[in-house]
């Protein structure tokens, strides 16, 4: 997996040392590890993105719900340095697409994503 894009690897490395914050290898790596999940069970968020025409933050909050169906806006917004509106609103679009729904309480439920 990281042997096949090294080079992005190297950068994420780089740019997390450059910055003194681990977040652009997690983020790298997460990434890494949600394609190989995805492949082994549908489209990835990459592929989705491109279909459905989002921008990359909706692809990264797609991500998030990928990796945590639980996660609240909120969490979503503190990591990526948004406010947590901003992602709410990200989450509208994406129900109103078809890409995601929420089932269950907003409390106690989680997200679904649909490929």
């Amino acid at each position: 997996m990281v042997y096949a894009n090294q080079q992005s690897y190297y950068d994420a490395i780089n740019k997390s040392s450059d910055i003194g914050n681990s977040g652009p290898f997690i983020d790298f790596m997460l990434e890494e590890i949600q394609n190989a999940l995805v492949g082994h069970k549908g489209k990835s968020n990459a592929e989705i993105a491109d279909e459905k025409g989002l921008n990359h933050q909706q692809e990264k909050v797609l991500g998030y719900l990928r990796f945590d169906r639980h996660i609240s806006a909120a969490a979503i917004a503190a990591d990526l340095g948004m406010s947590a509106r901003q992602v709410e609103r990200m989450l509208a679009d994406l129900k109103k697409k078809g890409i995601i729904r929420r089932v269950g309480a907003n409390k106690n439920g989680y997200w679904e994503v649909l490929d």
